[in-house]
C-alpha cells in the first residue's frame, strides 16, 4: 500500500491553492520547484530543490518519498514528468506518450492532423530561411510560436514581412527545441473550455469566455461563465475535444483547451493541455458548476477520483475574472483596495501575490500578474462589471 504522499512540480502562485488544500485535504505534499523562493514551499509538508523538467530527477524523488501521486497545474512545463513519472510507477494521470503530445506544440498538431481535428494550418521552422517561406506560404498572416512553452512565453502574432525575423528569434529564445512552429492567423474570437475526461471521454466540458492583451502578444488575462454563444458551438466545440482527445491519446485527464472560433462560426482547436488551467479557470469552474476543480486535480492523480458521485454543489449564475497587473514598471509602494470590497457579497476569490518592495513590469505575459480577483454575479454582464469596477476603483501606486 502507497503512502498518502502527493508529488506536486511547481510552487509558484498558481500551484499555491492546490498544494493549500492537499495539505488541507490530509495528505503531505512534496512540493519541487527549481526556484526556492516561489511561495508554494511555504505550504508544503517537503520540498525538494529540483527542476521540474528533468525527469529522472523527478522520479527519484517520487521514489524517495514513494508517493502515490503526481500532478502539476496551470503550466505545462511540468506535465512531461507527471507522465513519465505515471508510467514508471503505475499511477494515475496522464500517459508519457500523452505528456509529450501536449507539451510539444508540433507533434500536438501532427495528431491533431492525423485525426481530422479542425485546427489552423501550420509549418514547422528550423531556420530564418523557413520562417520568412512559412509566412508567405500560410497567407502573410501568422502566429511564431515556441514549441514547448506556456504562459503566453514566445507566441508572436506577424502580418508585416519586416517582423519575421525578430518574431523568429523571439520563439527560439523560449524553446529547448531545434524548430519552432509557425500558424496560420484565423481571425475570430478566443474562448477556451476546462474539460473533464474520464477513460476517453469528455464527461464535462465546461466552455468560458476569454479576455486577451492586445498587441503582438496576446494573453489571456481573464475569463467569465457562462459561454456566451451557448449551444451549436459549444456542441462544436466538445466534438472537436472528443476528436482532439483521441489524437493526443488521452485517457483520464482534466484539460486546458484553447479554441478560436472563426467568421463562419467553425470552432478551431488552437492546443490542448493535460492539466487544469490558470488565471483563475479553476476558481471559476468551482464557484460556476459546483465542481471543486482542484479537488477533482488531485483524487484523479491520487487515483480515488469517482465521477458516478462527483459533488456538486449550489452553482453561481455567473462569474467572471481579471488579473491584477500594472501598466507601467516599477517598485510596489501600496495596493488600496476598493473601499466597498470589505462588505460586498459577490467577491468569489482574491489573491495578491506583490508586496511593497517588490519590483513589477508592465504587464505583458502571464508572469508580470500581480494577483487574481473573481467575481459572481446574478447575470454574466453584472460578474464582468463588477470585475471592471474592481479593476477601476484598485489603486496601484509604484515608485
Amino acid at each position: 500500500m502507497r503512502s498518502n504522499r502527493l508529488l506536486v512540480l511547481g510552487t509558484g502562485v498558481y500551484q499555491v491553492p492546490a498544494i493549500a488544500q492537499a495539505v488541507r485535504s490530509g495528505l503531505e505534499v512534496v512540493a519541487c520547484s527549481y526556484t526556492a523562493e516561489d511561495p508554494g514551499r511555504a505550504h508544503a509538508s517537503y520540498f525538494e530543490n529540483v527542476d521540474i523538467t528533468d525527469k529522472a530527477a523527478i522520479l527519484d524523488v517520487a521514489e524517495a518519498y514513494d508517493v502515490a501521486g503526481i500532478m502539476t497545474i496551470a503550466s505545462d512545463v511540468g506535465v512531461p514528468a507527471v507522465g513519465y513519472v505515471n508510467d514508471r510507477l503505475g499511477l494515475s494521470g496522464v500517459s508519457e506518450h500523452t505528456a509529450i503530445l501536449c507539451s510539444d506544440k508540433i507533434r500536438m498538431k501532427e495528431a491533431f492532423r492525423e485525426e481530422g481535428v479542425n485546427t489552423p494550418a501550420f509549418l514547422e521552422v528550423r531556420s530564418l530561411d523557413e520562417a520568412a517561406y512559412a509566412y508567405r506560404g500560410l497567407g502573410g498572416k501568422v502566429v511564431f510560436k515556441a514549441t514547448d512553452s506556456s504562459g503566453s512565453r514566445g507566441i508572436i502574432r506577424v502580418q508585416d514581412p519586416l517582423d519575421v525575423e525578430k518574431a523568429y528569434n523571439e520563439a527560439f529564445h523560449f524553446t529547448k527545441k531545434d524548430s519552432i512552429i509557425v500558424e496560420q492567423l484565423v481571425c475570430g474570437e478566443e474562448f477556451g473550455s476546462q474539460t473533464l475526461v474520464i477513460h476517453g471521454q469528455a464527461i464535462c466540458n465546461i466552455c468560458h469566455n476569454d479576455v486577451v492583451s492586445h498587441g503582438s502578444v496576446t494573453t489571456p488575462i481573464g475569463h467569465s461563465c457562462p459561454y456566451r454563444k451557448a449551444g451549436s458551438v459549444e456542441q462544436k466545440a466538445l466534438a472537436e475535444v472528443q476528436k482532439a482527445a483521441k489524437a493526443l491519446k488521452i485517457e483520464t485527464a482534466q484539460l486546458n483547451c484553447d479554441f478560436i472560433l472563426d467568421e463562419r462560426d467553425e470552432v478551431l482547436v488552437l492546443e490542448i493541455g493535460a492539466r487544469v488551467g490558470a488565471t483563475s479557470l479553476p476558481q471559476i469552474v468551482t464557484a460556476y458548476t459546483g465542481l471543486d476543480w482542484i479537488q477533482i486535480a488531485i483524487d484523479l492523480a491520487m487515483g480515488r477520483l469517482q465521477p458516478e458521485s462527483l459533488p456538486r454543489g449550489p452553482a453561481a449564475k455567473a462569474v467572471a475574472s481579471s488579473l491584477i497587473f500594472s501598466t507601467a514598471d516599477g517598485v510596489v509602494e501600496e495596493l488600496r483596495m476598493p473601499g466597498w470590497l470589505a462588505q460586498d457579497s459577490s467577491l468569489v476569490y482574491l489573491t495578491v501575490d506583490v508586496q511593497p518592495g517588490d519590483p513589477v513590469r508592465a504587464f505583458r505575459l502571464g508572469p508580470d500578474r500581480m494577483g487574481e480577483v473573481v467575481f459572481r454575479g446574478q447575470s454574466l454582464e453584472e460578474a464582468e462589471s463588477k470585475v471592471r469596477q474592481f479593476t477601476d476603483d484598485l489603486e496601484i501606486l509604484l515608485r
